[in-house]
């Protein structure tokens, strides 16, 4: 994988990631679920020390860590396949955290579906029952949506609505990994 440029600066993120057989995995105190073959879209912020720099790019590259967060767990079977990030952390109109808003539109759509309850949500404060993992379900819809569907109307454009963001804003930070 080339490396990527990644700004410093906090804020939010949407990672997709390509998991290539149906596979059982333990998600810390969660406990074991089943992930089908397919795409999932893991949704985040990043306040900390390096910003998305530091938390999306550990997503990215997979360097060897221990597992820390729920989606460190998954990560270990998947590969990203596309991501996009946006500043600041919070929605300027709702003064939601960005990742809550994106579930929900995320949520709302019908190609979309919520895996594991509790996924990622442990330090939500706006109560969010699971919002950092998608599975996008097979059927005639999304059969033709590959790798990439982060990038990709009806995905990219609920995640600019719901941030009533213009969607080129959301394009100029929307990439393909490249391996």
């Amino acid at each position: 994988m080339t490396s990527i440029s990644l700004p410093r600066t906090r804020g939010a993120y949407a990672l997709e990631l390509y998991l290539p057989q149906q596979i059982e995995i333990t998600i810390g105190r969660l406990g074991k679920y089943s992930f089908s073959k397919g795409i999932y879209i893991y949704l985040g912020s990043a306040s900390g020390p390096g910003g998305i720099n530091a938390r999306l790019g550990r997503h990215i590259t997979g360097r060897p860590f221990r597992r820390h967060w729920h989606i460190d767990y998954l990560r270990n079977h998947a590969q990203p396949t596309a991501y996009s990030f946006i500043s600041p952390i919070s929605n300027e109109q709702s003064g939601k955290p960005i990742e809550c808003c994106w579930s929900q539109a995320l949520a709302s759509l019908p190609s979309m579906d919520m895996v594991v309850p509790g996924f990622g949500v442990s330090d939500c404060l706006s109560r969010c029952k699971a919002y950092l993992l998608f599975y996008l379900r097979p059927g005639p819809e999304s059969s033709k949506l590959n790798p990439g569907v982060l990038m990709q109307d009806p995905v990219l454009s609920a995640l600019a609505v719901a941030i009533n963001v213009p969607g080129n804003r959301l394009v100029e930070n929307t990439c393909l990994v490249e391996k």
